[in-house]
């Protein structure tokens, strides 16, 4: 798949100034190793004055006509600048070729899955008019209209163009609108917004409709990227995705910073653990991550083996690694958390499936793991679930590790768990945390795996009541059919969680062997079961044919529109996909009653269409709150530009969640003495033309209106390309010690002209809180010598009297 991006990037330098002196505030960025991949796996050459690129992509012709795109597998795509007075003459410029206009520069950067599309503006914009960008499109493809923009398709394949986002010099994004039809593409920025900007300003039309490669390949053999994890970092709108790297020598846990509203890699990979300390054979693997708001860090966690103290090879536990979440340095050394076995050296016991999940109650973290002790009355390979609680202020173990699994009678090696995973509920201030276990409660027998749950006191670390058991695959009894790989997340407006695993079950038509995708909703304050197992997959063609699989689910909640995305790797036969060609899907699901929201959706993009072989490992999935969309990462099979087949690398892909409307604060405050605040409400994930209408008001809270503040109400209307408007709320200085006090804000009635728009279900409710800024005068009761502000007796006295006078009341003269 070709994805042509439109692209405004504050981090750009641009090497080229356009009738302007150097930009100084601007720093020229590190060439990175991805960047020096991308020149590598292009071809670059000239035939007269037509510069060609090509790779095991595309070609892309660039002349005074325009770019050619020529994919190798999809139509011809032709886009050329309208409105030229004169032919433009395309440049090399480094590793981007560029067409240098009067105001801006357009410019195309190579990159080894596709060619991204740049309009940079390096100086300010003066004129004002609205600044509107045109081409012309030509394509031997059907056009049609997708969700994250347009495509251009052929039975080979498409070529597609995504919405546009514009980005000035600080990352602040600028309101703009793109339309696009069959024969050409038209983007416009208001003349407003640029006066505005902070230059070099950047056009992207891209949202992403291209799966992103996160890791950096060199096409050593026996070099895999393998099992990403990822966590969402709500101060500076980053994801940070982390993930084993193994090569013939080492296995160590890199992560990487990603723009939350881009997709762009900021800076190159890190690496983080540091297992044998230099000493070859020493691994680490299976990482997991929680985002820590408190302190604005990650704990990064896995399992490892280590030659510190009296650990030898072969010996896994858990280790974990405070990170700063701004920049990605590490807090402190590498963290054992885990002691399986009675002394350390006995490689017969071990930790491995790390989880992690934060708790900003109480600003700790729980790690959860897959452990072989050998604490009486278990013996060895009898594994269960442990947990360690950490201090996330400072990174020391609470307490000593907790036992939280029960399968099976102790001491009985033929009952085990896997795969735990664990989720942080902030309203009862409790974890979940749910694994796939061989129980032999009930009617159940050995070898049949159902999914289990414990609910954990966050406060203690204390067990809430026994083992829960959440799932039902086939009958009890028979172990041709069971559950494994559960994923959890936490619905905060209706205080459920969701699980979600990969079953064999033989309901309705399916049949053994044919594994799907099932969920069940949990009442997070009592562990009870809403209704009962949701079926959310649906792959081949019909149900009855276990060639077509499911597995490895993962789960995100979006509390903006209140549902749940879950990701999962599958084989699927929907055309032009082919048995064995294992791609990433996922499904929308209403998390107030479960039911689905429209079909299965393919992420991934792995090898070309129709050809087996090419495949994906261990989706995961974060949700972006500030940009209201999902981020899914997976390890993946290509083969395109810098990636061969066979050699696992780690992808990812954006997608927008539905549009809403709602407060950019929920909680805003003012001091008593400012006179107003200004209140901003924005729209995100919207149709830059859709026209939409919002109703504003205010109540009182414990502020009363009008002696505490003015009431506000009215209409807001976003226009074409506006996506942010502000209403203004007077506020009363009464000069009064009263305390803080609050207003109530409120957003109803929306109406659109497109429609696919709704108010953000956490969002469309405010609270201001108004600050008391009047403090009492000191009072010095001894009175005595001296200044500093304090009141004699004689102060007093007269105090006393201006009161008396003020009550008329009558004294003798003293």
């Amino acid at each position: 798949m070709i994805n042509l991006r439109v692209s405004l990037l504050a981090v750009v330098l641009l090497s080229f100034q356009l009738n302007a002196k150097p930009v100084a505030q601007v720093s020229i960025p590190q060439v990175s190793q991805q960047e020096v991949l991308e020149a590598v796996f292009n071809k670059i050459e000239r035939k007269g004055k037509t510069i060609i690129v090509s790779n095991d992509a595309h070609r892309a012709e660039f002349s005074a006509q325009g770019i050619i795109f020529k994919p190798r597998r999809g139509p011809m795509w032709h886009w050329q600048l309208a409105g030229t007075s004169h032919a433009i003459q395309p440049v090399v410029n480094g590793n981007a070729v560029d067409y240098i206009h009067g105001d801006y520069t357009e410019r195309y950067l190579l990159k080894p899955h596709s060619i991204e599309q740049r309009f940079i503006i390096e100086q300010p914009y003066k004129t004002n008019h609205d600044l509107f960008i045109e081409g012309k499109i030509k394509s031997t493809g059907q056009f049609e209209t997708a969700e994250n923009g347009w495509l251009w398709r052929n039975p080979q394949g498409v070529v597609s163009l995504g919405q546009v986002t514009v980005f000035d010099a600080k990352g602040n994004i600028l309101p703009a609108s793109m339309q696009t039809r069959a024969h050409y593409s038209r983007i416009r920025v208001a003349a407003s917004d640029l006066k505005t900007a902070v230059y070099p300003v950047i056009i992207d039309p891209e949202i992403g409709s291209n799966d992103i490669l996160l890791s950096v390949s060199d096409g050593t053999s026996g070099l895999v990227y393998r099992t990403p994890a990822i966590s969402y970092n709500s101060a500076n709108n980053e994801y940070f995705v982390v993930w084993e790297k193994r090569t013939s020598t080492l296995s160590e846990i890199f992560g990487q910073r990603v723009n939350g509203a881009t997709g762009a890699l900021l800076g190159n990979a890190v690496r983080l653990s540091d297992m044998g300390n230099g000493s070859p054979g020493y691994d680490a693997g299976n990482p997991a991550i929680s985002y820590n708001a408190t302190n604005n860090e990650y704990l990064v966690v896995w399992s490892g083996e280590d030659n510190s103290g009296e650990l030898v090879n072969g010996e896994f536990e858990i280790y974990a690694q405070r990170v700063n979440a701004e920049t990605a340095a590490e807090i402190g050394v590498d963290m054992r958390l885990s002691n399986m076995g009675t002394n350390d050296g006995d490689t017969a016991f071990s930790a491995v499936s790390p989880a992690v999940s934060y708790n900003i109650t109480n600003n700790e973290y729980l790690v959860i793991w897959l452990g072989d002790d050998d604490t009486a009355p278990l013996v060895d390979n009898e594994f269960e679930i442990y947990a360690q609680r950490v201090n996330a202020a400072t990174g020391a173990s609470i307490g000593n590790a907790i036992r939280l699994s029960d399968m099976g009678p102790d001491g009985n090696a033929s009952f085990s768990v896997r795969d735990p995973a664990i989720r942080y509920n902030i309203t009862d201030n409790e974890y979940l945390v749910v694994w796939s276990g061989d129980d032999n409660s009930g009617a159940l027998v050995d070898g049949e795996f159902e999914i289990f749950a414990q609910r954990i006191n966050a406060a203690s670390g204390a067990e809430i009541g026994v083992d829960i058991r959440l799932s039902d695959m086939g009958s009890d009894g028979d172990v041709a059919f069971g559950a494994f790989e559960p994923a959890v997340s936490y619905n905060v407006i209706n205080n459920e969680y969701l699980v979600a695993w990969f079953g064999d079950d033989n309901s309705g038509a399916l049949v053994d062997g044919e594994f799907e995708i099932f969920a069940q909703r949990i009442n997070a304050a009592s562990g009870a079961e809403i209704d009962g197992d949701i079926r959310l997959s649906d792959m081949g063609t019909n149900d009855g044919d276990s060639a077509f699989k499911a597995y490895t689910p993962a789960v995100s909640y979006n509390s903006s529109n209140n549902e749940y995305f879950v990701v999962w790797r599958a084989d699927d036969d929907t055309a032009p996909l082919v048995d064995g060609e294992i791609e990433v899907f996922a499904q929308r699901l209403n998390a107030g009653n479960g039911a689905e929201i429209g079909g299965d959706i393919r992420l991934s993009d792995m090898g070309p269409n129709g050809v087996s072989g090419y495949t994906v490992f261990e989706p995961d999935v974060s949700y972006n709150a500030t940009n209201n969309e999902y981020l899914a990462v997976w390890q993946g099979d290509e083969k395109t530009g810098s990636t061969f087949n066979t050699e696992f690398e780690i992808f990812a892909q954006r997608f927008a969640a539905p549009a809403v409307l709602r407060f950019v604060n929920a909680s805003p405050s003012v001091s008593e003495s400012a006179g107003s605040i200004q209140i901003e409400v924005q729209r995100a994930g919207d149709d830059s033309n859709n026209i939409v209408t919002v109703d504003f008001s205010s109540a009182n809270g414990t502020a009363v209106s009008p002696s505490d503040y003015t009431t506000a109400n009215g209409t807001l209307t976003f226009t074409a390309g506006v996506n942010s408007k502000i209403f203004t709320i007077a506020i009363n200085d009464n000069q009064d010690i009263d305390g803080d006090k609050t207003i109530n804000l409120s957003l109803s009635n929306l109406q659109s002209s497109l429609g696919g728009i709704a108010l953000d279900l956490k969002r469309s409710s405010a609270i201001v809180t108004i600050v008391d800024d009047d403090a009492p005068a000191p009072v010095n009761a001894a009175g005595g010598g001296g200044g500093g502000g304090s009141i004699g007796i004689i102060s007093l006295i007269a105090l006393l009297l201006s009161v008396l006078a003020k009550f008329n009341i009558g004294c003798k003269k003293l």
